[in-house]
């Protein structure tokens, strides 16, 4: 959080950079219509990544609980299963604050690395978001951005942590 808030404060005078996004990309939403029933989110969600890594997701607030399973998954080193997720686009809930289509795996995955290691900057990515809300805790368009980019972002990742773009690690 800290390295958050020295960026902003260091930026304050940029543009906010916001990636726009038209995507409709809402799976479980269509389903639902053409049940005609409305589906119900719980309000934590287990997510399950390789390597026995388990993270809950909180539904309500739009965030990862922090419990014995998050101080497993954000020890150090990164672990490469993490990485790997990113390009995945499993369902896992309605919609999140911050992105215009529904949640996925690889959303929690990113969040995890982005927020738990805070090692991925503007350097990383030639991209850079410094908008945020009061509330969400997601940097605004970030999680579209990721939604468009995921494979360019796993492999800058695991070229710059792995030193290699190969996942099979």
């Amino acid at each position: 959080m800290k390295k958050i808030v020295i960026f902003l404060l260091l930026n304050m005078f940029t543009v906010c950079n916001v990636y726009k996004c038209n995507d409709t990309d809402n799976i479980s939403k269509e389903e639902s219509e053409k049940a005609g029933e409305t589906i119900h989110q719980p309000d934590t969600i287990l997510i399950e990544f390789d390597g026995g890594i388990h993270i809950l997701w909180d539904n309500i607030n739009d965030r990862i609980i922090k419990d014995d399973n998050y101080y497993i998954a954000t020890q150090k080193p990164i672990n490469i299963n993490i990485v790997n997720a990113i390009s995945d686009t499993t369902f896992v809930s309605e919609s999140v604050c911050s992105k215009h289509s529904s949640l996925k795996k690889g959303d929690i995955a990113f969040i995890l690395l982005f927020y738990s290691f805070e090692f991925l900057d503007y350097m990383d990515f030639g991209m850079y978001f410094d908008c945020l809300t009061d509330t969400c805790l997601y940097f605004n368009g970030q999680l579209d951005w990721l939604e468009h980019n995921r494979g360019y972002i796993k492999e800058r990742i695991l070229k710059k942590y792995f030193n290699s773009g190969n996942t099979h690690h």
